[in-house]
């Protein structure tokens, strides 16, 4: 089909090649005329003769007379979703096609719904009104709505309602696109805390090598090293970061009761974390809610005193990770520093301690493998450091008497690893209790000194 197109869409761009162009590509002679304002049907009759086939249109009046009026007509493309202004049934008795575009125009009019719905809540009409006459009405009748917590109802799910959807759900999208570049750049965070943990175990190696070796005369020594130990980080009374276990089918009490107190942090922090991970402040926690601990923290036999703070007394050590359910909270204790809450907790699964390997004899390879069998057990192992002053050493060592029970599980524990990486039952490891008196407060880390035969 040749002919003329009348076009009297405003913005039809002549010169587009996907538009304009390939219609005159095809050898159609384009007629312009732009609607602008009201059309009669007369002068739309006057438009479509003269050898119009096709009408690119806006929305001119093409009623039953405009349409029998224009005998070569054969098309109508209507720019747009509706066909009020053109009379179907009148079109296919002439043999007239009468196409839309639809959806083209589904998202501005999805917006100015949503425009006219906040103009509406806001009452942006009204008061628009009033400030141009020097008023300001805000109160009583005059006050608006709060969209936040307001119910929108989309009547009639189609084109229009289904965009303003889309726009919600791409703009969901968008936020959870953000929350994904979060969470990787929180596993890059612990990527590097790891390394730093790593670093920190070396040092803190180092020190402890240092106690081992000083003579017991030499206290001021052994407090100076006992503090580096405290400002390290990995020494600690009551306080808080966590550690997962690693096995969770691997599980083991050492502690003489599973119930007791512990403390779970000021008002504005707390010790303790929801099994995913979240920080949970003292306000936040529910009772018969089970939490894990951040780090190594001392579960005690009572509360403190209400009027010195005095600490009751130590049933054990509950490493970091370890994860206790909440029993119930006291009223908070008024301190200097702010108030501290203390809870009653029971330990539904003990985690496993911090072990710092010091070995001798055997290859460092030989070394990883005994600690990577103790890490798929739970135990985390900053680091192998050789040692000279590992020779002859066979023994799990522990400084606090709280720490006796959970050295002996270590002590245990490696024994079987030993046999189970062909090591034979001559090799056997004991819990020994050092002397390092000097060592003023007690963590749940252990050390491992170990000859390892080469193999």
């Amino acid at each position: 089909m040749s002919g003329a197109i009348l076009i009297t869409w405003p913005d039809f761009e002549p010169e587009d090649p996907e538009t304009g162009g390939r219609l005159t590509a095809a050898g159609h002679e384009l007629r312009f005329a732009p609607k602008r304002a009201q059309r009669t049907p007369e002068e739309l009759i006057a438009l479509l003769d003269d050898g119009v086939v096709a009408a690119i249109v806006s929305t001119d009046p093409f009623d039953a007379r405009v349409l029998e009026a224009a005998r070569e007509l054969r098309v109508i493309a209507r720019v747009g979703v509706g066909t009020d202004s053109i009379d179907v049934a009148a079109a296919a008795r002439c043999g007239i096609a009468v196409c839309t575009t639809p959806g083209v125009n589904a998202a501005s009019t999805a917006d100015h719904a949503v425009a006219l719905m906040l103009a509406a809540l806001r009452r942006v009409p009204e008061h628009d009104r009033a400030v141009r006459t020097g008023a300001w009405p805000r109160t009583g009748s005059a006050t608006p709505w709060e969209l936040s917590g307001a119910t929108v109802g989309l009547v009639g799910y189609w084109s229009y309602s289904r965009v303003q959807s889309n726009a919600l759900y791409d703009a969901k999208l968008e936020v959870r696109s953000k929350v994904d570049e979060l969470h990787e750049a929180q596993k890059r965070i612990l990527a590097q805390q790891a390394e730093l943990d790593q670093l920190r175990g070396r040092v803190d190696n180092t020190i402890r090598q240092a106690q081992s070796v000083l003579p017991q005369s030499d206290q001021k020594t052994r407090q100076e090293l006992d503090d580096l130990l405290k400002a390290s980080g990995s020494s600690v009374s009551d306080n808080t970061a966590q550690r997962p276990i690693v096995d969770p089918s691997y599980s083991v009490s050492t502690l003489s009761a599973d119930t007791g107190y512990m403390w779970i942090g000021p008002a504005q922090g707390g010790n303790l974390v929801t099994p995913s991970g979240e920080t949970l402040l003292p306000a936040q926690a529910r009772i018969n809610g089970q939490y894990l601990t951040t780090q190594d923290i001392f579960l005690r036999q009572g509360p403190p005193d209400r009027t010195s703070y005095t600490q009751a007394p130590q049933i054990g050590i509950m490493p970091e990770g370890t994860r206790v359910q909440l029993l119930s909270v006291e009223p908070p204790f008024s301190r200097t520093t702010g108030d501290q809450y203390w809870a009653k907790v029971r330990i539904v699964k003990l985690a496993l301690s911090t072990v710092f390997f010091q070995f001798a004899g055997g290859s460092r390879e030989q070394a990883q493998q005994i600690s990577k069998a103790l890490q798929d057990k739970g135990y985390k192992i900053p680091s192998e450091e050789r040692s000279s002053a590992a020779v002859g050493k066979r023994e799990v060592r522990f400084s606090f008497a709280g720490q006796a029970a959970i050295a002996q599980e270590l002590a245990k524990t490696t024994n079987q690893i030993l046999q189970q990486l062909g090591y034979g039952p001559q090799l056997q490891v004991n819990a020994v209790q050092t002397t390092t008196s000097g060592k003023s407060n007690p963590d749940g880390k252990l050390e491992l000194w170990l000859e390892i035969p080469p193999k």
